[in-house]
């Protein structure tokens, strides 16, 4: 899990997505979190499953590479500017991160659903340019 300080102005819904690669750029995961925040410093999560690290089998440090902040909690909603290789991490081992499948049965669904309809597009990992 990284976690991202937003200071608020106003209280809203946040969204923030965000990818996580290699020191070199490889691409390893996306992860995606949302929270409401009241005025002041607040903390946004954004938790990569571990069966992705450790299937990858690419032992960290990791960077993130790419995160987006949207607001949500009114139209229209407000993006920020993409912030690129905000944090490194220190180092992990792939192979101590958990093998167990991920069981979030709408989440699962969901991406069924996505891959029957030929919507999902792996290169979609990376939000910043390509």
């Amino acid at each position: 899990m990284i976690e991202a300080q937003v200071e608020v102005d106003d209280a809203s819904r946040f969204h923030l997505e965000g990818t996580l690669a290699t020191l070199d750029g490889t691409l390893l995961a996306w992860s995606q979190s949302a929270a409401t925040l009241g005025p002041g410093l607040g903390w946004i999560p954004l938790t990569f499953y571990g069966l992705a690290l450790h299937e990858m089998g690419r032992d960290g440090p990791y960077r993130l590479r790419f995160a987006a902040l949207t607001t949500t909690g009114e139209m229209p909603n407000q993006k920020s500017a993409l912030v690129r290789d905000g944090h490194v991490t220190a180092f992990y081992r792939a192979g101590d991160f958990r093998t167990d499948a991920f069981e979030d049965p709408d989440l699962i669904d969901a991406a069924e659903r996505l891959e029957r309809s030929g919507g999902f597009d792996p290169g979609a990992l990376e939000v910043g340019p390509r």
